[in-house]
């Protein structure tokens, strides 16, 4: 039985795309202007000059609290951005750091709907026990403890 695709609601499609839209041009203008800025000192012969302007440290702030609410393609960006020491000075670097390991769980009512969705039945026909707080939680994933139903094999579940 092929599973029902939940209906996105056409205005909150738009909404999250200008969201992210606004947010990634404002992360791109404010790099854009602090790297075109040091540039310039370097080119004048003032090396001293760093890219360490509160409008940048603000929006990178912002840029994770979006990113963590919008999920994992934003926060993979964010990852791949703390990466970079070559553009950003140390407090941004710091900032985005945080997307690394410290994501929020998943709801466990959505949890639930994917495990059922997945296996093709109820989540109490597979686990005698499944952990509503998670083990981990990544960008990617969370981690449940569950006691399987048919073996009494203690397991982790990844989802």
């Amino acid at each position: 039985m092929p599973t029902k695709t939940p209906r996105i609601n056409r205005l909150s499609q738009i909404v999250r795309f200008l969201r992210v839209a606004r947010l990634l041009l404002w992360t791109i203008w404010v790099l854009y202007r602090e790297r075109r800025r040091v540039v310039r000192a370097h080119a004048r012969g003032d090396f001293a000059v760093r890219p360490t302007s509160d409008v940048l440290l603000e929006v990178l702030v912002a840029f994770c609290e979006t990113a963590v609410e919008l999920g994992v393609l934003m926060i993979k960006l964010g990852q791949f951005l703390s990466s970079r020491v070559d553009l950003l000075p140390e407090k941004a670097i710091g900032i985005l750091s945080s997307l690394q390991d410290e994501m929020p769980p998943a709801p466990f009512e959505q949890v639930v709907s994917l495990l059922e969705a997945e296996l093709g039945k109820p989540v109490e026909e597979v686990f005698s026990m499944l952990e509503r707080k998670c083990t981990a939680a990544a960008s990617l994933g969370q981690v449940h403890k569950a006691v399987l139903a048919s073996t009494g094999e203690t397991v982790a579940v990844k989802i």
